[in-house]
């Protein structure tokens, strides 16, 4: 078929544009996890510098302004670098990268981001989550070393040789004291990486029901006591104070009692005996641990940040006596809200009853202020849907077992939303969140949908829970006192849950639920206000120090579409609720875009969202292309020859050869051996292995060895450890540094034939039985 003129002309001006330059489609959501292969810093020096991240076989931009999440931590790319271990600081380097020469793991950290790739054609991200492994491990407590601090799963009843070995990431020492196998000089209270450490006030290491646990410990501690509060009903007595400390087999410590372990038998659960003290985990437990594996001084071991005991502990009701929770899957709907409706959830457990209370939390730019607002709450939801609707939804008759809260919102933008599941509704069936709340949204379901959808917005990047026993204490002038592992004072009744859009809390539209020809829609990041201002998030500014003008993401991953007008049926017209908002908005829709500000100049000073006068600009800068830089590989191999190259060495032994892989960097490197050492018996049983590399300027290479016997596999690839001090004879300097197997134990003390170690400059070497004293 011959082409009009006009398609003629359209088909010579697209030619026409094609010569000039590239082309690039329109902006597509471009999300990506995987191992993390290289991380660089654009600006050394800059607190809020952006940089660049490997992953997936792809670089992607981290513009400046991004707050990184880390499963209980939130840090800028500058301090991903700062805090690194000594090592991998002292290198320039973060130690998650698996090029990274400090990482003695031999794979990198895992990186889920949400990112766009914006109409220049670049990947730029606007949500990033870091973690340094993705181990999730459930098993049996077989050991626990009181003395030390940390404990085995699934391993030989008290055998301190055999199971999984595990330490809690605890730098605060809130749960733990440790000690001794597996700890590195200099670091505090054995955290291997405080990074990925635990969160010290909101718990993430509890019982089912979120009751703090602990590891009693024989180390001495000094205990000032507690004062008795309350009185008759509400009493619970003094506790005197002195040195603190288990006996061998776990029990005497009064700050980790096993008095608050009783009745371990019963299915339903039971309350403790005094909740101002944290509760044992202990032999025979069921335990869910979560984290990554460490390497120290030639022990591995399960780091862990979060854990669960599988055990459903209550608390007592007087006001005086502390309660806990933990809120487990929490969301709210993110803009632009192409499924016609927004909704959240909140799923938690408890210690008493759930009687819950949530609000969101927004920051003012200027001073980082924290306003909290209206959310949610258990009371107001069994108020309106009927008893039990949102607490103890599980089963009936067990007790403790059934503390489970779920609360829910759908504001469908054509209907509205049903009684309980109607924010306006909840809010103001529960006189504890405030009156006056949705003054036009009164019985119907439909009522106002803008008040209703203005409750949900703008999102949040943090959310706080309290329970109604801590404020009702507070009311009856008692503030319930908890203390740690150390007797230091610990929170109780309250958590602050983060949110983020891999971190869990921001639910983005899922397209593959509602529209299969739209799933490569961008991910609307301008309706999340801390990316068009990094100072509305918190840690948003330095220090407490927060700058005079709006910080966007720089390069933006802007989707190219505003989220106030994505879906037609987004509620309209004027938004005022005195709750919400000190003055009116011409349009709900800029609720989206909102934020809080000082309202007026008097004392003390009054933060709210300010209608129209707090409403932040848009569109951010759409980046220009720039270039997109070439990804180099990681990759390393073992076997027994020494090579990937597939040149057989000598030996008299036969040893498997895996599969060979590229390495990234042609240069040869003549590894030497300089030192083999096997021990058979005793507490230095295991093997150490010292070699050093010919090439060990920058790029400073990494070594890796591999341990056989005969043709099994004693010890996998291993990254080494690079050292510049002295190894007993060797000389180990800066210039003419060395590389180290610390003391490793072989399975079942099995003695090795052939040592391999190979060097990611494709170098590598030998050393049989026969030429070192094995």
């Amino acid at each position: 078929m011959i082409p009009t003129s006009r398609t003629f002309g359209a088909l010579f001006a697209l030619a026409t544009s094609l010569a000039a330059g590239p082309l690039h489609a329109l902006p597509v959501t471009a999300p990506i996890t995987g191992e993390i292969l290289q991380i660089s810093l654009k600006t050394p020096g800059d607190y809020w510098s952006g940089g660049t991240m490997v992953v997936g076989g792809k670089s992607i931009t981290l513009p400046r302004n991004l707050l990184i999440d880390l499963p209980a931590n939130r840090l800028t790319l500058w301090q991903l670098f700062d805090q690194a271990p000594a090592a991998c600081k002292a290198l320039g380097q973060t130690g998650l990268a698996k090029g990274d020469s400090c990482n003695t793991t031999g794979w990198g950290g895992i990186a889920a981001i949400s990112a766009n790739r914006t109409n220049g054609g670049n990947i730029i991200a606007g949500d990033l989550l870091v973690k340094k492994g993705a181990e999730l491990s459930t098993g049996v407590v077989t050991y626990i070393d009181y003395a030390q601090g940390y404990l085995r799963l699934d391993g030989n009843l008290n055998d301190p040789n055999t199971g999984l070995m595990a330490r809690m990431n605890d730098p605060t020492s809130r749960h733990t004291v440790q000690s001794g196998l597996g700890c590195a000089t200099g670091t505090v209270n054995c955290s291997p990486d405080a990074r990925f450490a635990l969160d010290a006030d909101n718990y993430t290491n509890t019982f089912t029901t979120g009751y703090p646990m602990c590891i009693p410990s024989t180390v001495a501690r000094t205990f000032a006591g507690l004062a008795a509060q309350g009185t008759g009903a509400t009493l619970s007595a003094a506790v005197a104070g002195g040195t603190v400390a288990a006996l061998a087999n776990g029990t005497g410590d009064r700050l980790c009692p096993t008095t608050n372990r009783p009745d371990r038998a019963t299915p339903v659960g039971v309350s403790v005996n005094d909740s101002r003290f944290f509760a044992p985990v202990m032999l025979g437990d069921s335990v869910t641990l979560e984290g990554n594996f460490e390497r120290v001084n030639g022990v591995k071991f399960l780091s862990f940040h979060t854990s669960k005991v599988l055990v459903a502990l209550g608390t007592n009701a007087k006001l005086s006596q502390p309660d806990y929770l933990r809120p487990d899957e929490v969301f709210i709907d993110a803009p632009g809200f192409q499924n016609q409706r927004a909704r959240s959830l909140v799923i938690g457990y408890s210690t008493l009853p759930p009687d819950i209370l949530m609000h969101t939390i927004h920051y003012e730019p200027l001073t980082g202020t924290k306003v909290e607002k209206p959310w949610s709450s258990t009371r107001g939801c069994d108020t309106v849907g009927g008893a039990l609707t949102c607490s103890g939804v599980g089963l009936a008759g067990v007790g403790v077992a059934n503390n489970i809260f779920k609360l829910r919102y759908d504001v469908d933008f054509r209907k509205g939303a049903k009684q309980d599941l109607n924010p306006c509704q909840v809010l103001r069936a529960d006189a504890r969140m405030g009156t006056g709340i949705c003054p036009t949204n009164l019985s119907t379901d439909a009522g106002s949908i803008a008040e209703q959808l203005a409750v949900l917005s703008p999102m949040p990047r943090e959310v706080q829970a309290r329970t109604g026993h801590l404020l009702a204490a507070q009311a009856a002038g008692i503030t319930p006192i908890s203390v740690d592992i150390n007797g230091n004072a610990a929170t109780n009744g309250q958590y602050l849950f983060p949110f983020g859009i891999n971190l869990g809390g921001v639910d983005v539209v899922n397209f593959a639920e509602i529209d299969l020809g739209r799933m490569m829609t961008p991910v609307s990041f301008t309706g999340l206000p801390w990316t068009l201002d990094r100072r509305l998030s918190p840690n948003g500014c330095k220090a407490g120090v927060c700058e005079s003008t709006p910080q966007p993401l720089d390069p933006y991953p802007f989707e190219g579409t505003d989220p106030r007008t994505l879906e037609p049926t987004l509620p309209i017209g004027p938004y005022s609720d005195p709750t919400f908002t000190a003055s009116p908005l011409g349009s709900v829709r800029d609720r989206l875009l909102s934020y809080v500000t000082r309202i007026g100049t008097t004392l003390p000073a009054r933060y709210d969202f300010n209608g129209d006068a707090s409403v932040l600009a848009w569109p951010p800068v759409d980046p220009a292309p720039f270039a997109i830089s070439a990804v180099t590989d990681i990759a390393f191999c073992a076997s027994s020859t020494g090579t990937c190259l597939g040149t057989v060495a000598p030996t008299p032994t036969p040893t498997p050869t895996p599969t060979p892989t590229p390495t990234p960097t042609p240069t040869n490197d003549a590894v030497t051996i300089r030192s083999v050492v096997w021990t058979a018996a005793g507490g230095t049983r295991g093997l150490t292995v010292v070699a050093k590399s010919s090439q060990p300027a920058a790029p400073i290479p990494s070594l890796f060895v591999t341990v056989f016997n005969g043709t099994a596999t004693l010890v996998a690839q291993t990254a080494m450890t690079r050292v510049t001090t002295a190894i007993g004879a060797i000389a180990c300097t800066t210039a003419d540094p060395c590389w180290q197997l610390p003391l490793t134990r072989t399975p079942l003390n099995v003695k090795p034939t052939s040592v391999v170690v190979q060097s990611s400059k494709l170098g590598a070497a030998t050393a049989l039985a026969t030429t070192f004293p094995f």
